[in-house]
């Protein structure tokens, strides 16, 4: 092959030309991101059953949905919440499961579980979780606009914005829902003796397209049709409710109808400001950093038109970030091809070196092409992997024109001397090559998320190296031959020995040979010494190294039945703390309830920051969240919570502790007891679990023989007790302005709607008498539980906690299970430890594994070279001298030992110490 090369000389330098070509385009068009686009194996199943209790809503819905879906096949886990109007579940199937096929499964079982689910409750929804989903930039629109005009604008925009290529939603968040608002007035209801089941039965009666068909005569045929559907709010006001020989009761006279909106879970502010929020997220393979800049252009188009007083803002953009780290990594990426050239410009000179960098970017662009078209992204993972290559690629090529370079001195022709060298290195250079490429290659199977998330390492790294060995035997040797050049003055090996530093080596090299033993004994008593030192003095293991963030959220605890509006007002007195905080460029604030499966139910706001830029001399993340405390502290009942931004593959809190048991008290108790263990340890902070928060909600107990005895049942009673809280929906309808179906909705008027009118509310019962509801329900207080949780159809409990700065969690982890083996916990509780413990588990047994594997790899390759057994071991000696390297380097570092990069690293030192022994 080489030999064929070099004599077409003119064909091979048109394939090189090819590949610089199609490599750059590949450069130029690969889609880039900051992090790896992983699908996440995730499916979300929701379901809502309005009005139904926490309690009932695992008996009744969360149960048969469970039953079902246990036995699928790839399923890790399953988590179920319940809570008052519904239930969901999220199913974590297996890291490289097939998402479609664990999709249609999903559904397929939730169909055989409908028959199961109450009939009232809604149809389940199934659907994909996918990291794309994740909002890559967000816009704010803020102002002191009514409210109405601010959703139509948001609206405006948003069709906009999902009409581009590359954008697959952007969702408002901070807006609510129209909704056809009847008004009753009790004293005209209970005076005309109706009753809101008269209503809802109106409205459902009257409200109907009737479908006629059509009439046909000889000669003729005509569409019939009955107009039936509302279409205006005077279709509903002179809608009639009760008529008899003597009068007609319309909706009119019994109430007030008019368009409004629905009562708001919670409020969104910018800097003080009330704000709508759209998230806009991109499409899977879709450039970031061209999707983030078309968006910004798209908004600023639609802000000529907006009214004054309308501000906009881009907060979260990733893109900018994906810049930043693209930018610096490609810096390192030139510096350190710059400085491996300068090596070997210096040792093989100007035209060997030459030569030699002509086969760097060879390399990389080939990579990259690979990449591209196996639809992969450039991601911070890519280019880190494409540094750790700089160094090992040009072995071949240094390698290969060393060797011409001595058949040119020794008078061979220019295509004789680089045929012979290729010939003559080629084994080597293959054998050095697989070494490290066998290194890396078990890493493709890493299991799990960090797998799915790290697999762009050694994927990089086998493309460019492989790269690398085409460009050493094909490309450089047939550029060598057709390249006029002259040979590069090999110095001589006596002239060599002159050199201090060579002659420094030869003292060494002789005093160490000279005592074989003693040589050997002390570097074995060195590496255990290295051992010993580094259990001892080492600073403890992390799973994946913290970085300075770039943004920051705060969650606002504090315990009580608080309205959406109190929330809103306890939330402005922190935001007036921190008004003036230095290093912030924005703040965004959602208040209320309603923020998110993943947030305690203590938490009553999110505040987001975003840091202002690095140049601007800001303060250190960790010094803005210590203001942040300072400011705080004096608030009296509120718990201020900071959280700086996650990276890496690992998300959540890192301590993670889930109760699982049968019996809910037990739960309680034993949750308490590990929250009391976990804050006596010194480190952790921010500790939070998913309990129900303590509160109040109100009974009305039914007594059933009383009711049917007054002629009565539940069913009639449920609209009435609505009238008095949400409402009771009566129908929908869709006007003329809108595309979207409104809700007509019976409520009592503001003043009636309180706590007390539960007592004094009456029914009309099926004798016509109206009878107040005390007759037959008792109203009592009891503890309020808003949510429970399952795992793996037990009822769960999650602790959290972060850990303050300089602190390690594996650390806290390890003290808090030795303290766990004393804690008394009530008998068929069970602990589980999750989170960044659970996968550093994992990844250090994974990357254990995938060490001797590699080791195992390199013996077989390294044996069929030198058909021996002694000298690939004396070969391997190396390895493991090189991994007491790397713990003497933590030592003097004073670093912990990463279970992610330092467990890499010592992989791809294993496959590159190898090559020079």
């Amino acid at each position: 092959m080489i030999k064929a090369a070099v004599s077409h000389a003119r064909t091979v330098l048109l394939m090189f030309v090819l590949l610089l070509i199609a490599g750059t385009y590949s450069y130029i068009n690969i889609p880039k991101e900051s992090a790896p686009d992983i699908p996440l194996p995730v499916i979300y199943v929701s379901i809502t059953y309005d009005g139904i209790s926490p309690e009932d809503s695992i008996s009744q819905l969360l149960k048969p949905l469970e039953q079902e879906l246990r036995g699928l096949e790839g399923l890790d886990d399953m988590e179920g919440t319940a809570y008052e109007g519904g239930a969901n579940l999220v199913l974590n199937f297996k890291a490289g499961s097939d998402n479609d096929k664990a999709l249609n499964d999903v559904r397929e079982k939730v169909d055989i579980a409908k028959a199961e689910l109450p009939e009232e409750a809604d149809e389940p929804r199934v659907s994909e979780v996918n990291i794309s989903l994740f909002p890559i930039i967000t816009v704010i629109l803020a102002g002191d606009l009514p409210e109405r005009s601010l959703k139509a604008i948001a609206e405006n925009l948003q069709d906009d914005l999902e009409a581009d290529a590359g954008v697959l939603e952007a969702p408002i968040t901070g807006i609510r829902e129209e909704q056809l608002l009847l008004e009753v007035n009790r004293a005209q209801l209970e005076a005309f003796n109706l009753s809101a089941t008269d209503l809802i039965n109106a409205v459902q009666q009257n409200n109907l397209l009737v479908a006629a068909g059509s009439l046909e005569t000889d000669n003729a045929r005509y569409a019939v049709k009955v107009p039936g559907l509302f279409k205006t709010p005077e279709d509903v006001l002179n809608l009639p409710v009760f008529a008899d020989g003597n009068r007609t009761v319309r909706v009119r006279d019994i109430g007030t109808v008019r368009f409004t909106f629905k009562d708001a879970n919670n409020r969104s502010f910018v800097d003080g400001k009330p704000a709508l929020t759209l998230k806009v997220s991109k499409r899977i393979g879709e450039n970031i950093i061209a999707t983030a800049e078309r968006v910004k252009e798209i908004t600023n188009t639609h802000a000529e038109i907006w009214p004054e007083g309308l501000t906009h803002t881009f907060v979260g953009d990733e893109s900018t970030q994906v810049k930043t780290r693209l930018a610096d990594l490609q810096n390192n990426i030139t510096i350190a091809i710059l400085l491996v050239m300068i090596v070997v410009l210096a040792a093989l000179g100007f035209n060997n070196a030459l030569l030699v960098a002509i086969t760097v970017p060879g390399s990389f662009l080939t990579a990259l092409m690979f990449l591209y078209v196996l639809g992969f992204t450039t991601n911070t993972v890519v280019l880190f992997a494409l540094i750790l290559s700089v160094g090992i690629l040009v072995d071949g090529a240094i390698v290969v024109t060393e060797a011409a370079d001595n058949y040119l001195a020794a008078g061979q022709r220019r295509i004789a001397a680089f045929t012979k060298a290729a010939q003559d290195m080629s084994w080597p250079i293959i054998a050095s090559t697989a070494t490290t490429l066998a290194a890396f290659l078990p890493l493709l199977f890493w299991p799990g998320i960090v797998g799915e998330f790290m697999k762009f390492m050694p994927l990089t790294l086998i493309f460019t190296l492989s790269a690398s060995l085409l460009m050493a035997l094909i490309f450089l040797p047939t550029l060598g031959a057709v390249l006029p050049r002259r040979a590069h003055k090999i110095m001589p090996p006596e002239e060599m020995n002159t050199a201090p530093f060579i002659q420094f080596y030869k003292k060494i090299l002789t005093l160490a040979l000279s005592f074989p033993k003693l040589t050997v004994g002390s570097v074995v008593c060195i590496f255990f010494a290295i051992i010993a030192a580094y259990s001892t003095f080492g600073r403890g293991i992390e799973f994946f190294p913290s970085i300075e963030p770039e943004r920051a959220q705060i969650l606002v605890h504090t315990n009580g039945d608080y309205s959406t509006a109190e929330k809103t007002r306890l939330t402005q007195k922190v935001l007036t703390e921190l008004d003036g905080l230095e290093g912030i460029a924005s703040r965004i604030t959602t208040a209320g309830n309603d923020l998110g499966n993943q947030i305690a139910e203590d938490v009553i706001a999110i505040i987001s920051l975003e840091y202002a830029p690095w140049a601007t001399g800001r303060p250190t993340s960790q010094q803005i969240l210590d203001n942040v405390k300072a400011r705080t502290q004096h608030l009296e009942g509120i718990r201020i919570d900071p959280q700086e931004q996650e990276d890496g593959p690992s998300q959540g809190k890192p301590i993670q502790i889930v109760l699982s048991g049968l019996n809910f008290n037990d739960l309680r108790t034993a949750t308490k007891t590990v929250r009391t263990a976990l804050e006596n340890l010194n480190g952790p902070t921010g500790i939070e679990d998913d309990l129900p928060q303590p509160g109040i909600e109100w009974a009305l107990n039914l007594n059933r023989a009383e009711a049917a005895r007054a002629g009565t049942n539940l069913a009639a009673i449920g609209p009435i007790v609505r009238l008095a809280t949400n409402g009771a929906i009566l129908g929908t309808f869709r006007p003329t302005s809108s595309d979207d179906e409104v809700d007509i909705v019976a409520r009592l008027t503001q003043t009636e709607r309180t706590l007390s009118v539960l007592d004094d509310l009456t029914i009309v019962t099926d004798t016509g008498n109206r009878v107040p509801l005390s007759q037959f329900i008792e109203r009592t207080p009891q503890p309020k539980v808003s949510t429970l949780h399952r795992l793996n159809q037990k009822t769960s409990v999650t602790i959290e906690a972060d850990i303050e700065r300089g602190v390690l969690a594996d650390d806290v982890v390890k003290q808090l299970k030795i303290a766990a083996k004393d804690l008394a916990l009530p008998n068929g509780v069970a602990i589980k430890f999750k989170g960044e413990d659970e996968d550093q588990q994992e990844a250090g047994a994974f990357l254990s594994k995938a060490f001797i594997i590699a080791i195992f790899m390199m013996v077989i390759i390294l044996v069929t070279q030198f058909n021996s057994f002694v000298q690939p071991v004396i070969i391997l000696t190396a390895v493991i001298l090189s991994t007491a390297g790397v713990l003497l380097g933590h030592l003097i570092m004073a670093k912990p030992f990463g279970i992610i990069m330092s467990g890499l690293g010592i992989i791809a030192l294993a496959g590159i110490v190898v090559n020079n022994n």
